[in-house]
């Protein structure tokens, strides 16, 4: 192989993040909405519900407290990013609640996807980010191809490449989606997502 022509393995690890970039943006448009509450940040005690949203629907009200969602038991907000990630629409949710002491069960049913419940300022966030990320994304495409002769370009590419499909938190049905995909997908996927931790961990 010349030195100047760019190992094929180079371009699995792009089309890794390629298609892991797709799936985020996916789960982004088309998890599941809202569930329709807010929380009194950062408790798990429900501060406001949403009119007609899923939750209101489910039977919570405000001041109650959310205490496990399916099997996860939910003690801050970082339990709660967990716990909807692995929604999935259309798929009854055990909701563990405390109201007035007494604890209660509820099913949370969400139905609509992600972007039904957006108003015209978060299409537009949304969207803008979405774009961003790709600009990102191409970046690593166009390093790899002239960066035969310099691998410094290649790190520059990857870095590009894990800052587009870093998320502070899963999505909604993100885990979910996750663990319907082949295992020879799903564990790229996964990689390339949990890159940015491995990357803020070597450089700190």
């Amino acid at each position: 192989m010349s030195r100047g022509r760019t190992a094929w393995w180079v371009y699995l690890i792009a089309v890794v993040f390629a298609l892991t970039f797709f799936f985020n943006a996916r789960q982004e448009v088309w998890g599941p909405a809202n569930a329709g509450l807010t929380h009194a940040w950062p408790t798990m005690k429900v501060a406001a519900v949403m009119p007609g949203g899923p939750m209101e629907k489910a039977g919570v009200r405000a001041r109650d407290v959310l205490e496990a969602a399916g099997e996860l038991p939910l003690t801050g907000m970082p339990d709660w990013f967990v716990a909807r990630a692995h929604f999935e629409r259309k798929r009854p949710i055990d909701l563990k609640i405390r109201r007035d002491e007494q604890p209660l069960h509820l099913h949370l049913v969400i139905t609509d996807p992600a972007f039904r419940a957006w108003n015209r300022a978060q299409h537009d966030s949304v969207l803008a980010l979405l774009l961003v990320r790709l600009i990102l994304l191409s970046a690593i495409f166009l390093a790899f191809s002239r960066s035969g002769r310099h691998p410094s370009g290649r790190i520059a590419g990857l870095m590009l490449a894990v800052g587009a499909v870093a998320e502070g938190y899963p999505s909604a049905g993100w885990a979910a989606a996750l663990s319907h995909l082949p295992a020879m997908l799903a564990i790229p996927v996964c990689l390339a997502a949990v890159s940015c931790l491995v990357c803020n961990r070597s450089i700190t």
